[in-house]
């Protein structure tokens, strides 16, 4: 398959990835809220489609049903996080390999981000870091692993399909095998000179794996269309990538010069 990127001058390609684990490959579950982002979905390191809604593409619920899928979402994590033996995990090399692009100060949200594998690596780096996620017993995990490394770590409990997300500005915000399609509106979240990064399997990896279906992938070269006018891409890259899974890369940034630190 054709592999498409958009990547500055001596900037570094993304090194070789992990398999997809995890939220980082688990069912995500839904993103989004009022204020941003809402309605998503994640899958599991089956490869089985997660549960998620969103006015775009998922199936609509009965009334009354919202909270026990909610419940359903949130009890199916907590065992997941419970069986992983309490190791939020190590970062993805696709993120890692993002290192010269993505800044060392300000704000950062690590959205459906589990037990904290990559709000942990952002916090070493020295991001203030909000973790959001549905699962408490995941949030323990990130929790427990900060407080051994001595590093400062916000969490926040809630169902992105009915909460508001934690407020703005965002110097960085983190969308990782997250099927968040709302991503002009997540722009506005953003700080001047912000910047935005998600990776998501394609429709073109139904060709060799059948799971996630359909409804849980994005369209091939979707993605940077999602943006809207409001932010400008620095990185995409789409096609079979590592492990044999037909991915989409991006990393845009909102124009304008971020605040001097305080």
């Amino acid at each position: 398959m054709p592999r498409v990127q958009k990547t500055p001058a001596g900037a570094v390609a993304p090194r070789r990835s992990g398999p997809l684990e995890d939220r980082r490959s688990a069912p995500e579950r839904p993103a989004g809220g009022p204020s941003l982002c809402a309605g998503a979905a994640r899958w599991d390191g089956t490869l089985r489609a997660g549960e998620g809604r969103s006015p775009v593409f998922a199936p609509v619920r009965p009334a009354g049903q919202e909270d026990s899928v909610s419940d359903d979402d949130r009890t199916r994590w907590d065992a997941r996080y419970r069986e992983g033996g309490g190791a939020p995990g190590e970062p993805s090399a696709v993120l890692t390999a993002l290192d010269p692009l993505l800044p060392r100060r300000g704000r950062a949200l690590d959205l459906a981000g589990g037990a904290g594998r990559h709000a942990l690596w952002l916090a070493r780096r020295g991001l203030d870091v909000t973790l959001a996620d549905i699962s408490e017993v995941g949030l323990g995990v990130a929790r427990t692993a900060a407080a051994r490394e001595g590093l400062a770590l916000r969490t926040v409990a809630l169902d992105v399909e009915r909460d508001p997300l934690p407020a703005g500005p965002w110097d960085l915000l983190l969308i990782f095998y997250f099927l968040e399609r709302r991503l002009a509106a997540c722009a506005a979240e953003l700080a001047p000179g912000g910047h935005l990064v998600v990776v998501h399997p394609t429709r073109s990896n139904l060709l060799r794996h059948a799971h996630p279906s359909a409804r849980w992938l994005l369209d091939d070269g979707e993605l940077p269309g999602l943006l809207g006018e409001a932010l400008e891409v620095v990185r995409y890259e789409e096609g079979w990538l590592e492990e044999g899974h037909h991915e989409a890369r991006l990393v845009a940034r909102r124009p304008g010069v971020a605040a001097p630190p305080r």
